[in-house]
């Protein structure tokens, strides 16, 4: 009697990448003619907004931006005023080519993020943020 193991193969996701990227984005805005001119920036507050993935036979690549906006106070006084602005990013992973797409998960943080006034009528915003990039690939393992 003979005995022989069974082979079984499973299709599973297999990592091909895991990486963190960290950049940094600056942005010049002008303070519309509707609003008062700087006096003094209060603060600063801004959200990632992930916007396409995409992917690539050796890679994958993220695109979005920062929404943020700046508090500040007038020159002449008076109640707090706030300006928008949008500070756009990409991020690129390279892993080993890949003939089928797999799976990709992105998660992007801010740092730190802050503003200083350029001039009365212009606003300097600076973002730091990082992007966590995971790329999964079609696998199979082989078990007896």
């Amino acid at each position: 009697m003979e005995l022989a193991f069974e082979k079984n193969a499973v299709d599973h996701l297999q990592k091909l990448v895991c990486q963190v990227v960290s950049q940094e984005e600056t942005a010049e805005t002008v303070v519309p003619d509707s609003l008062p001119d700087v006096g003094r920036i209060v603060g600063c507050w801004g959200v990632p907004v992930v916007r396409s993935k995409e992917w690539r036979q050796n890679g994958m690549g993220v695109s979005g931006g920062v929404s943020a906006w700046v508090l500040y106070v007038p020159e002449e006084g008076g109640a707090p005023r706030q300006v928008a602005v949008y500070l756009p990013f990409t991020a690129k992973w390279e892993f080993p080519p890949t003939e089928q797409e797999g799976q990709m998960q992105v998660s992007c943080r801010i740092k730190s993020i802050d503003a200083r006034m350029v001039n009365s009528r212009k606003i300097l915003v600076r973002a730091s943020l990082t992007c966590k990039g995971e790329a999964y690939g079609p696998g199979q393992a082989v078990f007896y």
